[in-house]
């Protein structure tokens, strides 16, 4: 039950926090029960198979923080993978249900998403797919103002209803 509160938790907090966490990074956990040593789950993004050390040598020099490029393979859904297979004691696909729900319904826009928001500036509001969700027109929504993302419920909810292969192979992966 503890991993049930805490895998549902940080996903309802990668919902609502979407700019420091979600399904599209990784993490660590640490779970200890008492008596018993601590067990840590490292599941950190990790570079892509064709990446190479010298894969930026004559590129801008934010193409290693921005662009195709800069993304790594999430590990965010194996790791929850793992700590319910040591630790789960209630179904996968129940893990994933509230912050489907948020996602659908949607949720106000903590400050913490505006601030970063309002850091890569106005930028955000050129590119269609996050105009859609963060912008109204050409400007930026405010801290409050109601975020329905409803292709990251759908995602959610598929990745609970077939396993993490939904993301890392499936339909997810295909659209990614």
């Amino acid at each position: 039950v503890a991993a049930y509160k805490a895998i549902a938790a940080a996903l309802c907090v990668g919902v609502v926090d979407s700019y420091h966490s979600g399904i599209g990074g990784g993490g660590i956990s640490l779970v200890k029960y008492a008596g018993q040593e601590p067990a840590v789950f490292d599941y950190r993004e990790v570079a892509p198979a064709a990446a190479h050390k010298n894969m930026f040598d004559g590129m801008s020099p934010i193409a290693s923080r921005w662009g195709g490029l800069a993304a790594a393979v999430p590990g965010e859904i194996r790791g929850y993978q793992e700590l319910h297979k040591e630790y789960g004691r209630v179904p996968w696909s129940l893990l994933f249900e509230p912050a489907a729900t948020i996602a659908r319904r949607g949720f106000r826009m903590p400050l913490q998403v505006y601030l970063a928001n309002a850091y890569i500036g106005p930028v955000l509001c050129t590119l269609a797919r996050l105009n859609e969700t963060y912008c109204h027109g050409a400007k930026l929504k405010q801290e409050g103002d109601l975020i329905v993302l409803p292709e990251l419920a759908a995602s959610l909810e598929n990745i609970g209803k077939y396993g993490p292969d939904a993301f890392y192979s499936g339909e997810i992966a295909q659209g990614i």
